[in-house]
């Protein structure tokens, strides 16, 4: 597949840091991701392609824009993302992020395009 990050700060040259998760407990956690990767965009988005056989049955996509490049998601007062963020399925939450219900895909049978956009 080709997963496409799309950003609006197109002036940035920070990296787009992309992870994917195969479980609830896993979720948010880069630590845990059974994939991940970062990428410098260019002309705001960058495109990661992963092989089919790499992925879960059902999955979930979190990027973000780490625009200072320190490897982190920097976060401001309660713990309020200040970094573009984004989610498979463009998940988005009025307080917090998705769930990781929300966020699931179901591995395609042939090669496809995801796009995710981070905010």
């Amino acid at each position: 597949i080709l997963v496409r990050v799309v950003t609006d700060q197109v002036d940035s040259k920070g990296p787009i840091r992309i992870a994917i998760y195969d479980s609830k407990e896993a979720f948010g956690d880069p630590e845990q991701a059974i994939l991940r990767d970062s990428l410098a965009p260019v002309e705001g988005f960058v495109i990661w392609e992963i092989k089919l056989a790499a992925l879960p049955e059902e999955f979930s996509i979190a990027a973000y824009h780490d625009l200072d490049d320190n490897g982190e998601l920097n976060r401001a007062l309660f713990n309020a993302p200040v970094e573009p963020y984004g989610f498979s399925n463009n998940a988005r939450s009025l307080v917090g992020p998705p769930t990781y219900e929300e966020t699931i895909m179901q591995r395609p049978e042939v090669p496809t395009a995801i796009e995710v956009r981070v905010y």
